[in-house]
């Protein structure tokens, strides 16, 4: 493992050697016994036509399940690279929340409510209320889709 991000060009490699297409379906690994003097070994298999596509030694069953499984894990994972690539790209297009944070302040200020809250109950308490509106986290996501949710923080439409 490394901490090293993997280069673009890395990535295309994998995409482009991996038999995706060669001999679909699952690959499976067994262990055979030699027969006659013959040394044990295992098999890697296109489960479906029983085709051998590898044989390993006795010693190397880890190796076997390793490449049979890899058949499938590595479109997965590739899937799973691309889907959070996507989801990174959405969040990157979205405002930071300080923006949104702060926008909502400007709003609090210029808003009949905050004109209220200030004339009645002095700056003070307005400027209470409106960093207690901005310090407060975002609401949850139950209360996000339908409004309303049953966690302890209340939450506001504004």
């Amino acid at each position: 493992m490394t901490d090293t991000p993997m280069t673009p060009d890395r990535e295309q490699e994998i995409r482009e050697t991996h038999p995706a297409g060669w001999y679909d379906g699952p690959w499976t690994h067994n262990y055979v016994e030699g027969e006659g003097g013959e040394p044990d070994y295992w098999r890697v298999v296109h489960h479906e036509s029983g085709t051998t596509l590898a044989t390993l030694p006795d010693w190397a069953g880890g190796l076997a399940a390793f490449i049979a499984d890899a058949h499938d894990a590595v479109p997965e994972l590739l899937a799973e690279v691309d889907r959070l690539r996507a989801r990174a790209a959405e969040l990157e297009d979205r405002p930071a929340r300080t923006e949104v944070l702060d926008e909502a302040a400007a709003h609090f200020d210029s808003s009949v409510e905050g004109r209220f809250v200030t004339k009645y109950f002095g700056h003070q308490v307005a400027a209470e209320l409106k960093a207690m509106r901005v310090d407060r986290s975002a609401p949850c996501e139950e209360f996000r889709q339908d409004g309303e949710c049953s966690c302890p923080t209340r939450h506001t439409t504004r």
